[in-house]
């Protein structure tokens, strides 16, 4: 796919999200119907696209679910220790470093590096980024809520009990059995019934307008001049956007050379480059630091509507180094 072709599916993107914005503003869809829509999102729409990835069976390839978890765990141990180092020598910080920390090594795989990653490549790289989500899942509902534990145990915040404890439900949601099915599917060869890959494929279809429209949604629900008028989150999403992934693409390119699997080095980036996870706000808030969660909010609705321009940029940048 040429780099023109990604700018139209972007823009694509862009334009659902403004139906989202237009949508919060006229009233059609409130911040109770978001909630209601988040949950179709992640209950039943990212599932079924994670197993319509898989329903027609086909050849197996080991050797990339392999490749793809090695990738994932080489991916999510660097990303906090590149995070920290950028929040420390940036000095960007100061009382609220767990916040923009969290907004560098938390990349938002599910809600949108699915879905775009789909619309992009199609459903092998589903597949690829659904396996890196089985990694990411334990830096995002282990990791990162420790993180902001401790932080508010350095402030004295009053969390929700259990906050700073890993959350292993997490590991039962909806998205992640799929991607455990998938991955039992994928491995063992299985094709579905075309009626039930069928539907899978319809429903799995609702995860990128839906995403985009949530997305939309929660920008209505914020001042313009607040979202865009803290310079620290304009300099946050560069890192978060570009800076990240660029300096890993070098890592990654020796990883992967040789491993017979083209698509994965530019998922990998791809994903390297996504913005802020959505529930980076809902983690902040559950450790009772109520300031570094506006500032996660910020975050997650700035890098949003910029990586409209980063992603193509980054895969052009990708594209012309090789990957």
């Amino acid at each position: 796919m040429d780099v023109s072709n990604v700018i139209s599916q972007m823009m694509m993107m862009l334009a659902m999200l403004a139906v989202g914005y237009a949508a919060a503003k006229l009233h059609v869809v409130t911040q109770e119907g978001n909630r209601t829509l988040s949950s179709i999102l992640l209950s039943i729409a990212c599932p079924c696209m994670i197993l319509s990835s898989v329903a027609s069976g086909g050849e197996r390839d080991e050797m990339l679910l392999v490749w793809a978890l090695l990738c994932g765990v080489v991916l999510f141990t660097l990303l906090p220790v590149f995070a920290w180092l950028l929040v420390k020598f940036t000095r960007i910080g100061g009382d609220t470093s767990s916040a923009w920390e969290c907004l560098l090594y938390l990349p938002n795989v599910a809600f949108m590096g699915i879905p775009v990653a789909g619309a992009i490549w199609g459903s092998k790289a589903v597949l690829i980024v659904a396996i890196l989500n089985l990694v990411f899942s334990f830096l995002l509902f282990g990791f990162a809520p420790i993180h902001f534990g401790r932080a508010a145990d350095k402030k004295k915040a009053d969390g929700i009990v259990g906050a700073r404890r890993f959350p292993w439900r997490a590991l039962l949601s909806p998205s992640m059995l799929a991607s455990y099915a998938a991955l039992i599917l994928y491995v063992c060869g299985i094709s579905l019934p075309k009626t039930v890959a069928g539907t899978l494929s319809y429903l799995g279809g609702m995860t990128t307008p839906i995403s985009m429209i949530i997305s939309g949604v929660n920008l209505a629900s914020m001042p313009l001049r607040t979202v865009f008028g803290n310079g620290k989150v304009y300099f946050m999403s560069f890192l978060r956007l570009l800076v990240m992934p660029l300096a890993l693409y070098p890592l990654f390119a020796f990883l992967l050379r040789g491993c017979g699997e083209e698509l994965l080095l530019p998922i990998v980036i791809f994903i390297a480059g996504m913005p802020c996870a959505s529930t980076t706000p809902v983690l902040a808030e559950a450790a009772g630091l109520r300031e570094e969660s506006r500032l996660c909010s910020l975050g997650v609705l700035v890098s949003t509507v910029f990586s409209v321009a980063t992603i193509p940029l980054l895969f052009a940048l990708t594209a012309m180094w090789g990957a």
